[in-house]
């Protein structure tokens, strides 16, 4: 089985002969129970691959990441170019909140363990994402971006070849997915200032370019599922502001 990991600092690249460190490795059956992580009582056999990292206690939670790539031999591996912050950028390592940004594939995802909010100020391939999320409440979010066009829909000026402006906004949509590990919350809701959404969920877009999503969650037997909205991005937005 082919397939590559690295732990990672906050500035990237392959620290995998950091001291200390050991990749422990293990594929078998594995038995426990659902009730562990929700309603159902039933037991639970299954065959497993599992990767974990096994490092001191020194790390704080901003220094320490890890990636793992499947379905790559060590030798056409390129871990400085895998883990630019043009590719995969850890945006958030804390205690509190925890974000990646992929912005070659168009996906975001953030854990939220508190309130809290998390900013991508131009970020991702040529600055392309910008915008800030606040999550009200602790829950699990992900932006998945769906190209009807080759462009991405958070900057001005990435319209494809042939399109106006207003052509490719016009095509662009975004799947929000939330959900509640915890399985104690009835609904959530994430502020998103810096797109304009319109969608299942959505409330009014404030000054153009603020946008309120709240989901319900299941309940029961389904406490836990996550909830996806489909928003469509308004073509107004504020401008992509300069990396530094």
């Amino acid at each position: 089985m082919d397939g590559v990991g690295s732990s990672s600092g906050k500035e990237g690249g392959n620290n995998s002969d950091r001291s200390g460190f050991q990749l422990s490795v293990t594929s078998g059956i594995e038995r426990g129970n659902w009730s562990t992580i929700g309603f159902h009582t039933d037991a639970a056999n299954a065959s497993m691959f599992r990767a974990f990292l096994n490092h001191p206690p020194s790390p704080t939670p901003s220094d320490l990441a890890m990636v793992v790539q499947p379905g790559i031999a060590f030798a056409d591996w390129a871990p400085n170019t895998f883990l630019d912050r043009d590719h995969v950028d850890i945006v958030s390592n804390a205690a509190d909140k925890q974000a990646v940004l992929f912005a070659t594939e168009g996906v975001f995802g953030a854990a939220f363990y508190a309130v809290g909010s998390i900013t991508l100020a131009g970020r991702g391939h040529k600055g392309m994402w910008t915008f800030s999320v606040t999550a009200a409440d602790p829950c699990a979010l992900l932006v998945e971006e769906l190209q009807q066009h080759s462009t991405r829909p958070f900057a001005e000026g990435t319209e494809g070849e042939g399109e106006s402006a207003s052509d490719a906004d016009s095509a662009y949509s975004i799947m929000v997915s939330l959900s509640d590990p915890s399985q104690t919350l009835t609904s959530a809701s994430v502020t998103f200032a810096g797109l304009c959404l319109a969608g299942p969920g959505c409330g009014l877009c404030i000054d153009g370019n603020t946008t309120t999503l709240e989901v319900q969650f299941p309940q029961g037997t389904r406490a836990g599922d996550s909830v996806a909205a489909r928003c469509t991005v308004a073509a107004t937005r504020p401008p992509v502001p300069t990396r530094h």
